[in-house]
């Protein structure tokens, strides 16, 4: 009886040690799975910057003054509207001039229209210049005239001493319209 009551202490010790160690662990819990929306959008968003920014207002430049006051009175600024030309790489070789105006035409973003008495004209051009210098360098090579009109938005190549073609109702110039000078 001694020895059950010894196996029985031992099993009964040996069990509240497992409880007591079993028990004062933590509990494991287990962590979902993370679950991602799909793509709305197929690139990155772009950076932001900051969105103020300080910035001076426009204002009026003041008169200019030269000394004394009847010398700033005399000085006038030139208020017309003088237009100013981008500087333009011209290159076409063995080309007709039909090419040559849609060419000139295109630089300027304007219409461009050709005289069929010359479209098939051939010349070579390479130059650097504003549309008014290309205009007078083509009319010099072919033999023709120029008529570059702002205010129409157009290109003309028309032979020369064709002056009463050029325009329907009168034949005048305007101020915006530039001939090639021969």
């Amino acid at each position: 009886m001694n020895r059950f009551k010894n196996i029985y202490h031992s099993i009964l010790l040996v069990g509240i040690a497992i409880i007591i160690v079993g028990c004062s662990g933590k509990t494991i819990k287990k962590t979902p799975t993370p679950i991602f929306e799909t793509a709305k959008r197929q690139l990155a968003p772009e950076p932001v910057y900051n969105r103020l920014r300080w910035v001076h207002l426009p204002e009026v430049l003041p008169e200019k003054r030269t000394g004394s006051k009847a010398a700033s009175s005399s000085i006038r600024i030139n208020k017309s509207n003088t237009m100013i030309f981008p500087v333009i790489h011209f290159e076409l070789k063995n080309g007709t001039l039909a090419e040559a105006s849609q060419m000139l035409g295109a630089s300027a973003r304007y219409k461009s229209s050709c005289d069929a008495s010359i479209a098939e004209k051939h010349i070579t051009l390479v130059a650097l210049g504003t549309i008014h210098e290309l205009a007078n360098k083509i009319s010099d090579l072919g033999g023709i005239e120029v008529i570059i009109d702002h205010a129409g938005r157009e290109v003309r190549f028309v032979p020369r001493n064709s002056e009463n073609k050029l325009r329907f109702f009168d034949n005048t110039v305007s101020e915006y319209e530039h001939r090639s000078v021969n």
